[in-house]
This record gives C-alpha cells, structure tokens and sequence, in this order.
C-alpha cells in the first residue's frame, strides 16, 4: 500500500512535547479522525516501522537523536455527552475535558488542572493527584493494536494503578477513544474549587514554563531509615519525591540547559537549549544523591522515546 498523506517524514519532535527538547521522527502522523488510526498502521506493520504515540507530549523525554520509526500524534478530540457520562477522543486536552464537564455540571477532576497533556496521556499514565487518576472514572477504553485489532477494554482490563496502567505494557496500542462517567457537582463551588487549584499549581508548580511534569513517582520508602524530620511524612510507605528532593536542597541545580525548579523539585525546567543529554546527566545525578544520602531509589514517571 502507498503511505497514508497524512504521515510526514523528517519531523521535528521537539515543537509536540512541553520540554521542547529532542531530534525528528522518521515518520510522524497527526490524526484528528479515528477512522485514519488504522490505515497508518497497516502502512507502518507493511514498512517494518516501530511506532509510539504521543498527545500533549508532557510526561515525554526524546533523544536528541529522534526516533527511528513512526510516531503518532493524536489530536481526535471529539465529546459525545450522554451526562453523566462521555465519550470522548483521547486527543482532547486535559483541560478542554474539565472545561466541558463543568459545563454539564460535572466534575471531580480539579487535580488534572495544570496537567499539560491529552485524555489519551492521562489514561495512558493515570495522571491525577491526591490519591485519584482519571481512570477511577473509565467504563471503557477502545484502542487499535499494532496488529489493526479493536479491542474495548473494561475498567478492570485497564489495570489503572498509581501512575500506570495496562496500556505502559502495549505502547505500541493506540488508545482512540474512552467512556467515563463523572460525578455531578455544584456549579459555583465546583468552579472556585478549579480556581483555588489553578492558583495554588501556579505558586508551587513551575506550569508556565517549558517542563515535562513531575520527573518522578513517589518511591516506596522505609520510615525508620529516613531522617526524623521527613518520616512524620510517609503515608502508606510512600514519601513523595519532591520533599526528598527538597530535603536534599536540590532546588536551583543546573546542567546545561537544564535547571531543577526552585518552586517544585521534582519539576526540570528547560531554560533555554537544553538537550536530552542535560535531562539525562540531571536524573543520573538526582537519583545518585537521593540513593547515597538516603538510601532511597527514585524511579522516573518522564516516559523516553528514541533511547
């Protein structure tokens, strides 16, 4: 079969990911329709090609070197409100969601506030905050394999859990469209709660600058090996990597183009022609300190792509 239109060649990566950091994509599709997911994956299996998907691109690291394969952008945003309930294209921005639940006088997802990526990401790492992830609110989730299969998987067949789900383990599945039901709030409040946490991510997050979100996930500590002033602190064995990194005065270190935010630790910031080796030599760095001078090992939440 020829190449779908639709797939470029050559691409920066860098303009679709919120770092702004990375090489081109030998191939890169930009699909606002679903009915176009599965033409330009026949293409792809037919090449040989490998292929990823982004939406935002927040949560994303790429090598400065690019991808050596088909990367997918999905930007099918398309809502269908049946209230409580949605269905909903996973290009749809995070906050385009919040902004049309509200007003269907729903709600319940103020921790997605600030989150600089798509439907599709959120699901694909569970983002939220404060014990939450978007998929406590899935009935469904329909996606198309590497292979042209659709398949319709239930909340459970999801397996959402901190900051994962099923989908990390099938990278190559593309998620096109979900089903949620969400709670019903009060219009008014609902709205002042949105405010306060906007203005409260403002003031502690760095949001308006070029990141990828938090670098890490919580790690799973041991409360009587920490310090004494971080272990009133651990709740459920889990301490969250920003009061580590915080412990350990990392705020303001700088590799590059590189800086740990001095608003939130667990934020890198680039400031200005930053490369993925910056971010590299940076997480080899803060692990390094957090495991020598606490004995903890910190994971990264950034996913890569062209490593």
């Amino acid at each position: 079969m020829e190449r779908p239109s639709i797939i470029q060649e050559n691409i920066p990566l860098a303009p679709y990911t919120t770092f702004k950091i990375g090489g081109p994509a030998k191939y890169l599709a930009v699909i606002k329709r679903s009915d176009d997911v599965s033409p330009v994956l026949a293409w792809a299996k037919q090449e040989g090609l490998n292929i990823r998907i982004l939406g935002k691109g927040a949560n994303t690291l790429v090598g400065d070197k690019g991808y050596d394969g088909l990367v997918i952008i999905m930007q099918n945003d398309q809502m269908q409100w049946t209230p409580p309930q949605v269905i909903i294209g996973t290009g749809t921005q995070n906050g385009q969601l919040i902004a049309n639940a509200l007003k269907h006088h729903l709600g319940g997802m103020r921790w997605l506030i600030g989150v600089p990526g798509t439907v599709g990401g959120s699901l694909y790492g569970n983002a939220g905050g404060h014990g939450w992830g978007l998929g406590d609110f899935v009935d469904w989730v329909d996606v198309i394999t590497f292979d042209g299969e659709q398949k319709r998987l239930t909340k459970e067949e999801c397996h959402f859990a901190y900051r994962t789900s099923e989908f990390k383990a099938h990278r190559d599945w593309v998620i096109v469209q979900a089903q949620l039901t969400l709670p019903a709030i009060d219009h008014a409040e609902e709205h002042k709660l949105l405010a306060e946490t906007t203005k409260q991510k403002g003031a502690n997050q760095p949001i308006t600058t070029q990141t990828a979100g938090c670098m890490f996930v919580n790690p799973v500590v041991e409360k009587d090996k920490l310090p004494a002033e971080l272990q009133p602190f651990v709740e459920n064995n889990t301490l969250s990597a920003w009061r580590l990194l915080q412990h350990l005065d990392i705020p303001g270190k700088k590799i590059g183009g590189v800086e740990i935010s001095s608003k939130h630790a667990n934020f890198m910031v680039n400031t200005g022609g930053a490369t993925a080796d910056h971010v590299i030599q940076m997480l080899s760095y803060v692990k390094q300190q957090v495991r020598d001078q606490l004995g903890v090992q910190l994971h990264e939440e950034v996913q890569y792509l062209g490593f």
